[in-house]
């Protein structure tokens, strides 16, 4: 390899782990609120690290936190206070919606090893001026694995009802757009008994 080559890989790694870190930081920070500590003793972030990285310390691993936690604060995404002796990294509001855009990204329905005979179906009718929202809908339906029953009605054999709930505020559409429902039978259910594996 030479030393252009290993110059891109270098550069590709670090913005990937820079990533990484960021959705680790913001998700942790999202979930309490604010995180707080000893500005002598950066415990905490470098626990963090180390789950990221592995547990060898490494100066240029080190310096992708640093970086990370700039970009994370020139984006607006956090602020960092120092007060009597603390750090505090507070998620502001623009920080709480990448946050939730990572989980909306990495979502994925659950499953259960037994199956209670339920069937769980998302009915919606969407404006043809929330068209954009009407697509995306039916396209992260697909990709969560979901089986399209009619045009606008889905299936899916196990509870949903958060998930569809975390979909429904994302795309902004409300109850009447949207509506949840649990079914004991199907027809046609042996096709779909057979594509779920149940």
């Amino acid at each position: 390899m030479n030393k252009t080559d290993k110059t891109v890989n270098e550069k590709r790694w670090r913005a990937r782990k820079r990533k990484e870190l960021a959705k680790t930081l913001l998700r942790a920070i999202a979930t309490v609120g604010v995180i707080t500590v000893a500005s002598t003793s950066p415990y905490f972030l470098l626990k963090l690290l180390r789950s990221i990285f592995g547990d060898r310390k490494d100066k240029k691993k080190e310096s992708v936190l640093t970086r990370t936690l700039h970009y994370l604060r020139e984006k607006k995404f956090i602020t960092i206070e120092e007060k009597d002796g603390k750090i505090s990294m507070i998620l502001s509001e623009k920080g709480k919606c990448k946050a939730q855009e990572y989980d909306f990204d990495e979502m994925a329905l659950p499953r259960k090893r037994r199956w209670d005979g339920k069937w769980h179906i998302v009915i919606f009718d969407i404006a043809h001026k929330k068209k954009g929202a009407r697509e995306a809908l039916r396209e992260k339906f697909r990709e969560l694995g979901m089986i399209m029953l009619q045009k606008s009605v889905w299936v899916w054999p196990y509870e949903c009802r958060n998930e569809i709930q975390m979909i429904q505020n994302t795309f902004d559409l409300d109850a009447n757009e949207v509506n949840y429902m649990v079914a004991d039978y199907i027809e046609e259910e042996r096709k779909l008994r057979k594509h779920f594996n149940l």
